[in-house]
């Protein structure tokens, strides 16, 4: 599964969802289009690797955490850990 993300200095704009991909070297924010992602995420879950394209960069993740609006129910944070 692949899935493209754009680097986030600030706030996600619209339609994007707040993102962090870490590893014990590495910290990245970026932000995730929230219909790709929800596309994604229903098809891995937090089993699978996803393939995470940023500016041409291809980083192996998976999905470690999501933090939810309760009140709307759409997803507003993604924790990802970056494999190898």
């Amino acid at each position: 599964m692949e899935l493209k993300a754009v680097k986030r200095e600030g706030s996600a704009g619209e339609g994007l969802i707040a993102a962090v991909a870490y590893n014990k070297d590495n910290n990245v924010k970026l932000a995730v289009d929230a219909k790709a992602f929800d596309r994604a995420f229903r098809q891995v879950s937090t089993k699978e690797a996803i393939s995470l394209d940023l500016d041409g960069t291809t980083l192996n993740v998976k999905v470690q955490a999501v933090q939810m609006d309760k009140r709307r129910r759409v997803p507003i944070h993604i924790d990802f850990v970056i494999e190898g």
